[in-house]
């Protein structure tokens, strides 16, 4: 077996039996993408040694456009790939006992935002915006309007329950519960947690939000919380882009 084929075989693997996400799958391919034009797609799993390993490390070490921890991204996929050739006994040994790598990665200390960036983020109030829609000849918002009203709720669910843009985007009407203030999150592999918001402040203007997307889009509407400019559920680059 090539180590281009046995690289898909894992993929599959990955997919169908340990069931990661579709980013992490991404990720995934797009790594042993990498590994394999180092190494040579075409070359076979019996002669599978540290040095295929190491090469691939070090030329990527020697790329100026890699980061240090892309890098150590791409070496840990070659290692679940490599432990994976083991245990299905396509290598007859485990590379990975034979080497050690020690990929450093810069420690940097998170950006806070500013007093004045932060005023400046809730500044205006969801209830101001809807206001001004209402106050015109056209009771509608308009599609800016409506992607500031999102982005301005978008910013506050995020700011007070501390979820990811990836699982804001999934969250859907019915994983609100407006009498505990709490909200059902499906993140990374599929684990599903709970966060709260601090009062119904939140809630209420959510709930405004729903009516104003049935008031633009009309009564066909989805299950998910935040709609982009067209009606349908809103997904991380729109959130990103409008933010």
């Amino acid at each position: 077996m090539t180590l281009f084929n046995a690289s898909d075989r894992f993929l599959v693997h990955c997919e169908t039996e340990k069931k990661l996400s579709p980013l992490t799958i991404r990720a995934y391919r797009c790594d042993l993408k990498c590994f394999v034009e180092v190494v040579g797609m075409d070359r076979k799993l019996e002669d599978f040694s540290e040095t295929w390993i190491e090469s691939a490390v070090q030329t990527w070490l020697l790329a100026p456009i890699l980061k240090a921890a892309t890098v150590k991204r791409r070496a840990a996929c070659v290692k679940a790939f490599v432990r994976w050739l083991f245990r299905r006994k396509l290598i007859s040994f485990n590379p990975l006992e034979r080497i050690h790598l020690e990929i450093r990665v810069p420690k940097r200390l998170p950006r806070n935002l500013q007093t004045s960036e932060i005023r400046k983020l809730i500044s205006i109030r969801p209830e101001d915006i809807v206001a001004g829609a209402q106050s015109g000849a056209d009771s509608i918002l308009t599609r800016p309007g409506w992607d500031k009203l999102t982005a301005r709720l978008a910013i506050e669910v995020l700011a007070l329950t501390g979820v990811r843009v990836g699982e804001l985007v999934k969250i859907g009407i019915a994983d609100i519960d407006r009498v505990l203030h709490q909200v059902r999150i499906l993140g990374k592999g599929n684990r599903e947690r709970h966060v709260s918001f601090p009062d119904s402040v939140t809630i209420t203007r959510l709930q405004m939000y729903r009516k104003c997307g049935k008031s633009r889009f009309g009564a066909e509407n989805h299950d998910a919380l935040l709609l982009n400019g067209l009606g349908r559920p809103a997904n991380e680059q729109y959130i990103r882009r409008i933010i």
